[in-house]
């Protein structure tokens, strides 16, 4: 039987494009179709014997947008067909409560609501933060965390040569932040002999902000989407010797390979969650519960 994993992969977001790196190289010899958050040309059919959703921040959804409707039809086929289904290494995507002085208020409600029909039959839901465990039991969703997967992309050797200072552009993380050009000056500062490189991972759609960046310091390499693959990504901030980054996964590749990272107060949802939990948790977990599952659909490999 085929699995199906539905991912944000293929965009140039370097982050979702390391989940499926990893579902291959974990499991090489399934016969897995990979679908990225558009609608499938050809859909589902019974020869599916799982539909895996993840990794990434899947569980989103803003008024106009069709990534709900687009998800929402992978689950309903998996329930025409009878194909169980679930989540893994996900997480909420929320924005913060309009007008809220409170660095911790976020709007969980029209997310959790338009998800939970999904969540609700669901086979499995491992989740990257506590939080939106909790905030899913509320509403009687049994999930489990599990730190994000991509934990497990890491160098062969993390003792490299550290030579550079990496920034990683994204949200708060820009030439207009004062902090950010200030911890820039004290980072270049302690290591004088390190290469300031500007590294942009979330794909074309962040071109720009990275280019804009760069060109408020001409001095520093700028590397745009089309030069950054996963690989690359984790090479670059595996060499530094401390991240700046205003990116999710600049974060994660950053603690995985034991090299410091600077985040910054009301980021992202998934970074200020991530960035208050110290480092613990099984990220293999996602890996043994998934081959768990595999053998309890009767799935074993075979392509």
């Amino acid at each position: 039987m085929k699995v199906a994993f539905v991912g944000a992969w293929g965009y140039g977001n370097v982050g979702d494009n390391t989940y499926r790196i990893l579902w291959q190289r974990f499991f090489p010899d399934l016969d897995a179709v990979y679908f990225n958050s558009d609608l499938p040309p050809d859909g589902l059919d019974r020869e599916f014997g799982l539909v895996v959703f993840g990794g990434g921040g899947l569980l989103w959804h803003n008024e106009g947008n069709a990534h709900l409707e687009y998800m929402t039809y992978y689950v309903n086929e998996a329930k025409r067909f009878g194909i169980p289904y679930g989540f893994v290494s996900c997480d909420l995507q929320v924005r913060r409560v309009p007008g809220s002085d409170d660095a911790d208020a976020f709007d969980y409600e029209p997310v959790v609501n338009a998800w939970l029909p999904n969540l609700r039959d669901a086979a499995f839901v491992w989740l990257r933060s506590v939080r939106s465990v909790d905030v899913l039991a509320k509403e009687g969703i049994v999930a489990e965390y599990c730190p994000d997967l991509c934990y497990l992309f890491r160098p062969d050797n993390v003792l490299t040569s550290r030579r550079y200072i990496t920034i990683i552009p994204g949200f708060r993380v820009k030439a207009e932040n004062p902090a950010v050009m200030a911890d820039l000056e004290l980072a270049r500062g302690k290591w004088p002999d390190a290469v300031p490189i500007l590294l942009n991972m979330g794909g074309p759609v962040a071109d720009e902000v990275t280019a804009k960046f760069g060109g408020q310091l001409p001095e520093i390499k700028v590397y745009l989407s089309d030069e950054v693959t996963p690989e690359v990504a984790l090479e670059k901030i595996s060499s530094s010797h401390y991240v700046l980054s205003g990116r999710y996964h600049g974060m994660i590749f950053s603690r995985a390979c034991g090299v410091p990272v600077r985040t910054y107060a009301r980021s992202q949802y998934k970074i200020e969650v991530e960035s208050a939990l110290p480092l613990g948790g099984d990220p293999w977990r996602n890996v043994l519960a998934l081959q768990e599952v595999l053998r309890d659909t009767g799935i074993t490999s075979t392509n």
